[in-house]
């Protein structure tokens, strides 16, 4: 999200969509120049599922602050255990249909 954001503006925004359980705004800082802010970063759980599955139909590929030059990408959080352990699954999946195709 846009570096300007502002916490308030960020709860605003994301209570559209359901109950915030709790929330976190990380920025990040370009790595070339020390404490030059790039943007932030927001990770919202909801009280639902289906309240987060709203706020992504809602706010993925938005402009929701009305501001910055990039659109928001929001989507489901996953650890990095998961993510690598999904990524090994794929794979190990596409292993197996290359062997079955060659037998």
């Amino acid at each position: 999200m846009p570096k300007d954001v502002t916490e308030a503006e960020f709860l605003k925004v994301m209570s559209q969509c359901g109950t915030v359980i709790s929330h976190k705004m990380k920025n990040i800082e370009s790595k070339g120049e020390p404490k030059a802010l790039l943007h932030k970063m927001g990770y919202v759980c909801y009280k639902d599922v289906r309240e987060a599955q709203k706020c992504i139909q809602m706010h993925d590929n938005s402009n929701a602050f009305g501001f910055g030059t990039k659109p928001l990408r929001v989507d489901f959080w996953q650890s990095k255990v998961d993510q690598k352990s999904e990524i090994e699954e794929k794979s190990v999946n596409q292993m197996k249909k290359f062997i079955h195709f060659i037998q």
